[in-house]
């Protein structure tokens, strides 16, 4: 069995997950997140608390984990604060970059298609019920106009 993943007597493996580790807390999440999209740019923790919404009391209660685990390193100070990075010698970092941008591109297009195949089906919808219009109320002038109307404010 792989190191850090022993079963505990219950049978789940996810309590000692580096995996679970990294991902540890909502706060924790979030830094990786913002570190992966500033790539290399230094941060303190305030501007951690003004990008993210994460407070510095929950950034200090996390930054420790993720230097352990050598994803972020401090780089040095700016006033009175510490600034941090992704560190750029780190393997598991450069691999949680990749990871994230890949994710990243799947998500938007996913959202992408997604918008697009609702987008569709919205304008195959008001299409059906202009048509049961036309039908049902013969001699209406207006149903074409309303049906540009719609379909232009719905798809752009």
């Amino acid at each position: 069995m792989s190191p850090g993943y022993e079963s505990e007597a219950n049978g789940a493996y996810s309590e000692s997950s580096p995996f679970v580790h990294l991902f540890a807390t909502p706060s924790r999440a979030k830094l990786l997140d913002l570190f992966l999209r500033k790539h290399y740019e230094e941060v303190t923790a305030s501007d951690v608390e003004t990008l993210t919404g994460v407070s510095r009391s929950s950034f200090h209660r996390n930054i420790g984990a993720l230097e352990a685990l050598g994803i972020i390193e401090q780089t040095g100070t700016t006033g009175n604060s510490k600034t941090y990075r992704l560190n750029k010698e780190s393997e598991l970092a450069k691999t949680l970059a990749s990871a994230h941008a890949d994710i990243l591109d799947h998500a938007t297009k996913v959202l992408d298609d997604s918008s697009s195949r609702i987008n569709a089906e919205i304008a195959a919808s008001i299409e059906a019920s202009i048509e049961r219009d036309r039908r049902d109320y013969p001699g209406n002038a207006d149903t074409d106009d309303m049906r540009e109307q719609v379909v232009k404010a719905i798809t752009g």
